[in-house]
């Protein structure tokens, strides 16, 4: 079985952006999309994914508009374990990760998976934490992985979209009942 994460805001962005298909940060992103990879989510790591997203420059790199941008983290949110966690009586070595301490406290077998080396070398007392490459050197086996179709350079907005998909089913539901009622 695989633990609980916490994905921090960093290995999200670099699995967004890196041009490498296999590398550890794409491997986390996508598991986290297609649901594959426990994690956790609280309001302020929702926010803060939400805020670095748009910032100008990222945006830039990622290609991703407001909207595609507000689907993939609907997606994420979706697939997450929802905590709305106390604050942590741990101080984090940078104030501005308290929300991913409070997370690591309200879960005590959580892993926090970052690449911010203050944090790395500062673990909360008994906790884990993780790079990417890590994590998957630890737990890969155990992650299911299922295959996610993209195309060359994709985003969230080449993935099928529910709307895409609209009277598909329903399409097939009527042709389905027609042969049925044939047949009789």
């Amino acid at each position: 079985m695989l633990p609980l994460c916490i994905v921090d805001t960093n290995v999200l962005v670099a699995g967004l952006l890196t041009q490498d298909p296999h590398s550890p940060t794409v491997y986390l992103v996508d598991a986290m999309v297609e649901g594959s990879l426990p994690f956790l989510l609280s309001p302020a790591l929702v926010s803060e994914y939400k805020d670095v997203l748009a910032r100008p420059k990222l945006s830039k790199l990622h290609k991703l508009t407001a909207q595609e941008q507000e689907h993939f983290l609907t997606e994420l949110v979706a697939n997450s374990i929802w905590r709305e966690p106390s604050p942590s009586s741990y101080m984090p070595p940078d104030k501005g990760d308290a929300h991913l301490w409070s997370l690591l406290e309200s879960e005590p077998k959580a892993i926090l998976v970052t690449g911010d080396k203050l944090l790395l070398e500062q673990p909360p007392k008994g906790r884990l934490i993780y790079t990417p490459a890590e994590f998957l050197d630890h737990f890969r086996p155990r992650l299911i992985k299922r295959p996610v179709i993209r195309l060359p350079k994709a985003h969230p907005s080449d993935w099928a979209s529910a709307e895409s998909l609209e009277g598909t089913l329903t399409d097939w539901e009527t042709q389905a009942d027609d042969d049925a009622y044939r047949d009789l």
